[in-house]
């Protein structure tokens, strides 16, 4: 950690889905040193949807795991930050209700059993009528 902020970083190509590569979308997370888990946009059944990776012992990456459907919608969701107290998830997402566009929303996350409580909106004290992406 730099200050107690995350690191922005793009998921390394050879991770990255197909349909990423075709177009030309760069899935960003967010690194902390030594990261045992990180969470990214990418184009998946229903647009853009939010996965999770967990740092192998062998230091590899476990394969992509589609986060539940209290984060993810049939619309868009991106731009996953998890909280230092590794608990609480923000994201962006098109399909929750909010005020326009994106907006940003916090749930409660377990990444041991990959379950999330129902999204909060953070409202008017930092979304907008316009694309809200990033907490």
């Amino acid at each position: 950690m730099l200050g107690g902020l995350f690191l922005p970083s793009y998921l390394p190509q050879e991770n990255q889905a197909v349909i990423d590569k075709k177009a030309d979308h760069h899935p960003v997370i967010y690194l902390q040193n030594n990261p045992k888990l990180i969470f990214y946009g990418s184009y998946g059944d229903n647009g853009k949807d939010i996965f999770m990776r967990r740092r192998t012992d062998n230091g590899e990456w476990s394969d992509p795991v589609l986060l539940p459907s209290q984060v993810n919608t049939k619309y868009d969701e991106d731009y996953a930050y998890l909280s230092p107290d590794g608990k609480t998830l923000y994201f962006s997402s098109k399909g929750h209700t909010g005020l326009g566009g994106y907006d940003i929303f916090k749930v409660n996350y377990n990444p041991q059993t990959n379950t999330a409580s129902e999204p909060i909106n953070l409202d008017f004290k930092i979304n907008s009528p316009d694309d809200d992406l990033f907490y």
